[in-house]
């Protein structure tokens, strides 16, 4: 009567013809439930191409009184160090006690369940031309899965994971937008902002708008409604995102007259400045651990990182000593390090838009990935909720987008096509 396997298949976007992507070192189960007249016994078998089953032998079902109906539980593995993109076939059989088959078990693409070896441990949006415009897609961390999740004429950017991974708020020429992982239930979100930043339980949406003639701060739910204006000065708002606890919220403004750092209330009260000094100071990341604010600065003469405790006033740790500009800081999970990335150096362009890590306290600063003259435009890294593993998008002979070992080890390339693609964000 029924056929279930786990990991539930429909969590991830599978490859055509497979039933279910398996981590290789995971493994699978198969609950078989049947039905026979006059409750007589039903015995179940399962046969594989490859790797181990629980039994080798046809094993008696179980009966359940309240059902009615007779079930068998099996787990099967992939074989230690089968390659990713490896396929196998699943073959399971019911029969009664005389060995009379009287089901051949089937999933919803195969008459026999074709599972595949591969890395659904994270999933990885970005922004493609492939398909003649620039629409999101999504692909397992491996490279498997990969799918048009928007399919428009539009261009679609700024997509943003909610933080339990089942959401992408983004923008299009359309107006913005949230959908499912999957690319379904999209839902045309009443603003016309940018930069959205996902609360940290999934509730509510930040947001710049220029509706009042200027950049200002919004805030809504996460379905669009109770929409709140946050910000009202006479400059430009820029880059806002959460505290760690959802309770503040940190961005920089020019209201002083030049770029500073400013955190208010989730609700738009008690602004207050957190950087005083006659340089532009921009891009703040509040840490994980709540602790920390990490952003860029001109103080030196120079766009570098800097580090300072959440706290208004405090004093600022310089983290680069770097002769170019640098960009946009995205802490590691576990708010140990940092990643960035260099501005354009003119008098050296192999270092060009180059990706850096950098520990919190400014030691250990180091050219990341390792393999940096493969590429001559490195940008946009994304951390994975583990902290094992970076994505970014590399200009080598057209951008593609690359995976790295948190240690700068195995670059590799997930997207492998001749298009654009950009901007990728892993979770």
């Amino acid at each position: 009567t029924s056929l279930e396997l786990l990991p539930d298949p429909s969590t991830v976007t599978l490859p055509p013809g497979v039933d279910l992507l398996l981590d290789p070192n995971r493994h699978m189960t198969m609950t078989v439930r049947a039905t026979s007249p006059d409750r007589v016994p039903l015995y179940c078998q399962w046969t594989a191409t490859g790797g181990g089953l629980s039994s080798e032998e046809s094993v008696r079902m179980t009966y359940l009184p309240v059902s009615g109906e007779w079930e068998s539980v099996w787990e099967w593995r992939p074989p230690v160090g089968a390659p990713t993109g490896t396929q196998f076939t699943l073959t399971g059989k019911v029969e009664d006690g005389e060995g009379q088959e009287a089901l051949v078990l089937s999933a919803s693409t195969s008459a026999s369940p074709i599972v595949q070896v591969g890395d659904t441990s994270a999933r990885v949006v970005y922004r493609s031309t492939r398909d003649g415009s620039w629409d999101l897609y999504g692909t397992n961390v491996d490279g498997t899965g990969v799918s048009n999740l928007t399919r428009t004429t539009a261009a679609e950017f700024g997509q943003v994971w909610s933080p339990d991974g089942q959401r992408i708020a983004y923008t299009s020429t359309n107006g913005a937008y949230v959908m499912n992982a999957d690319g379904t239930g999209k839902r045309m979100l009443p603003s016309s902002g940018d930069t959205f930043a996902w609360s940290p339980e999934g509730g509510r949406i930040l947001f710049r708008s220029q509706r009042t003639g200027q950049y200002e701060i919004f805030v809504m739910n996460a379905d669009g409604s109770n929409q709140v204006q946050l910000t009202s000065s006479v400059e430009y708002e820029y880059q806002p995102s959460w505290s760690p606890d959802g309770q503040k919220i940190v961005y920089s403004s020019a209201e002083a007259g030049y770029l500073q750092i400013y955190v208010m209330n989730s609700d738009g009260t008690n602004k207050t400045r957190y950087t005083i000094n006659g340089a532009s100071d921009s891009a703040p990341a509040w840490s994980p651990d709540g602790t920390q604010i990490a952003f860029r600065s001109d103080r030196s003469g120079e766009w570098e990182m800097y580090v300072m405790d959440a706290s208004p006033g405090a004093p600022a740790l310089k983290i680069t000593t770097t002769t170019v500009g640098e960009m946009q800081p995205v802490w590691s999970p576990d708010s140990s390090r940092l990643t960035y990335t260099s501005e354009p150096d003119p008098y050296n362009p192999a270092l060009s838009r180059q990706m850096y890590v950098v520990n919190r306290d400014g030691t250990n600063l180091i050219p990341f990935p390792s393999a940096t003259p493969l590429y001559d435009a490195e940008v946009n890294p994304s951390w994975s909720p583990q902290g094992d593993r970076v994505a970014f998008a590399a200009n080598n002979s057209g951008y593609d987008v690359y995976i790295i070992d948190a240690l700068g080890a195995n670059v590799f390339n997930l997207s492998q096509n001749a298009a654009s693609d950009q901007d990728p964000q892993i979770r």
